[in-house]
């Protein structure tokens, strides 16, 4: 489809060069600017579909100020850039480009990069479009119910924690009400569970008096450690993470703004009723589809993830799971094929790294009879065998780039051809990736292709770390303990004061995997019911990980150093009990693929 595209580029010659191949291929160019300035001056005159923006600009201004303009309006940009440095590349990242190329530019890149955006474009759309009817439809319900105004009010806030991922809730009905509270809030606890916060007796024990907003709001980030907000008519969402809510929350809320005034207007005619102070309010059972996979946890940052799971389970959108080794992406990946129409179909499962390279076309496409010399009988692939459920790719930055291409033509033609077929197979599977690596970071050193990085990034999900979300090792704890004592038939184990604290005080560098081994082998090596102490990795100092926790997504158990650490620890051995795999937190298979693209040789000890 032809676009009308702004090229901002101050060197003449690539600029017209960009505009040549632009219109060659049937686009057209609404005007070529030379700075940001220039940019706005365009932008009054013409809207266009796409920009196609340099980073680094005349002027004191670059194309990194314009991005967040653009990002505003709902305009899709491409940076081009001839410096592609680590530094750069995430400082692009923070706003959201929809495409990336890098200087100097051959005509093939550049109307991939076109197509990719565009396409990302339209899905980013449909899926505002489709929140917003949801949200729309799920906030009208909440007037037709016959219920109480704290029924009402919860019903309100359960429906809007599905689309905005807030800690709290504020809702200001300061001059509509007829009695009451003139602040509701709600502080979210658990999947399906909030507690009321008693606003009065807070405001009373800090600052005696009249009930103001401002104070309220500064009481509340005080005690809640409150790191971000969003406010809109009567509602003030607070959020504990920096960057808690971005401007899609805040277009989907101005374009129901309408529906929500007339779901406040409802509660407001229930304000006479005399209700007790509820301290909890719960309603129905927590959602089995997802916590049946061993989501464990209460975190805020857990609680946003299994938000997104529900979001996204319902449509058949490409969804692209990252997170370090052994927090828990094939959970999630689980959670949304359970939460989907697809549930009753397969959900086939491939880890990436575990397959060889020779191998991967034919494992994941399959193969005809006398395709090469071992191929004795027809070999139906994985997406074949996951026809009408889901394809879980793990590890899928271990894809070898050969491969690559071919996934991205599963992608986006919805067929296969089977090693030495003839004929392609249509398909009608669900995707859902995941990776322990940085993409962005390996497509710009020529590992993964950006075409397929772009396909697949459609709706990203990011698990934290384990580090990132300690309030939730308690719960962890209990359960892992439990599922032992049941897989054993044994009475279930406790923990004392002291091996708690030490759990909570560890960094986890192999995230949850690493802290179910740790307890296996602390349930199996006690005798006692009761846990005493934990014994940890020699090298670990409370308050310091044995490794280093930064890094992105990717792992720090995938580094080096720490494997060479790790096998030196265990003799050279790297799988089975007390093998170096086991150590890190990872897969026997994912470690030894590390070691070989590492080049770490290791006399291999198995016992």
């Amino acid at each position: 489809m032809p676009l009308k595209i702004l090229i901002v580029e101050d060197v003449f010659i690539e600029a017209d060069h960009l505009s040549n191949i632009l219109v060659k291929a049937g686009h057209s160019v609404t005007a070529i600017a030379k700075s940001v300035e220039q940019a706005f001056n365009a932008l009054k005159k013409e809207r266009p579909d796409m920009v196609m923006l340099d980073i680094f600009l005349k002027g004191h201004l670059t194309g990194i100020h314009l991005a967040g303009a653009l990002a505003k309006q709902g305009i899709p940009f491409i940076y081009l850039s001839a410096n592609s440095n680590p530094s750069t590349l995430e400082a692009a990242k923070a706003t959201n480009p929809y495409g990336f190329l890098v200087k100097p530019f051959r005509e093939k890149d550049i109307l991939i990069a076109l197509d990719i955006a565009a396409y990302r474009h339209r899905q980013a759309r449909e899926h505002l479009a489709r929140q917003e009817r949801w949200l729309a439809t799920l906030l009208s319900s909440v007037i037709k119910e016959v219920v109480t105004r704290d029924q009402k009010l919860l019903l309100l806030v359960k429906g809007l924690q599905q689309f905005i991922p807030f800690d709290l809730i504020v809702i200001d009905r300061t001059g509509i009400d007829v009695g009451g509270d003139s602040f509701h809030c709600f502080q979210r606890i658990d999947l399906e569970e909030y507690k009321r916060v008693d606003v009065p007796a807070l405001m009373k024990k800090t600052q005696p008096g009249l009930i103001d907003a401002a104070a309220l709001m500064d009481i509340l980030r005080k005690r809640y450690s409150i790191q971000s907000s969003l406010s809109l008519s009567r509602l003030i969402f607070l959020s504990k993470a920096p960057e808690g809510f971005n401007a899609e929350h805040a277009d989907l809320l101005r374009s129901i703004q309408g529906v929500l005034e007339t779901v406040i207007g409802d509660i407001r005619r229930h304000a006479r009723e005399t209700m007790p102070l509820l301290t909890k309010l719960e309603e129905g059972i927590q959602d089995h589809n997802i916590r049946a996979q061993g989501i464990v946890g209460r975190s805020s940052k857990l609680l946003r993830v299994l938000d997104l799971v529900r979001q996204v389970a319902p449509v058949s959108s490409t969804v692209l799971i990252s997170g370090e080794t052994g927090v828990g992406k094939e959970g999630v990946a689980a959670a949304v094929h359970r939460l989907s129409d697809r549930k009753d179909k397969p959900l086939i499962k491939i880890n990436c790294a575990a397959i060889p390279a020779l191998l991967v076309e034919s494992e994941l496409f399959g193969h005809e009879r006398g395709a090469f010399t071992d191929a004795t009988d027809r070999r139906i692939g994985k997406f074949e065998q996951a026809q009408g459920g889901t394809v879980f790719l793990d590890e899928i930055g271990e894809l070898p780039l050969s491969v690559q291409g071919k996934l991205l033509r599963v992608l986006q033609e919805k067929e296969i051809e089977r090693v030495g077929g003839a004929n392609p197979v249509k398909l009608d599977v669900r995707v859902i990736a995941a990776t322990n690596r940085d993409l962005y970071d390996e497509v710009a050193k020529g590992r993964f292709r950006m075409d397929l990085y772009y396909r697949i990034h459609v709706f990203p999900i990011v698990v934290p770390a384990l580090r990132e979300r300690k309030e939730d090792i308690p719960l962890l704890a209990e359960h892992f303990l439990q599922a032992f004592a049941l897989a054993t038939g044994k009475a279930a184990k406790a923990l004392s004061a002291t091996a708690l604290q030490q759990l909570m005080d560890y960094s986890w560098p192999g995230n949850i995997r690493e802290l179910q081994h740790l307890l296996e082998r602390h349930v199996l090596s006690t005798p006692s019911d009761l846990i005493e102490q934990i014994e940890l990795p020699e090298n670990f100092l409370p308050g310091r990980s044995p490794l280093p926790p930064e890094g992105g997504v990717s792992s720090p158990p995938n580094g080096k150093e720490a494997i060479i650490e790790a096998l030196r620890k265990c003799n050279g051995k790297v799988s089975g009990k007390g093998g170096a795999a086991e150590l890190l937190g990872i897969n026997p298979n994912t470690l030894s693929t590390r070691m070989r693209k590492l080049g770490i040789r290791w006399k291999f000890i198995m016992k």
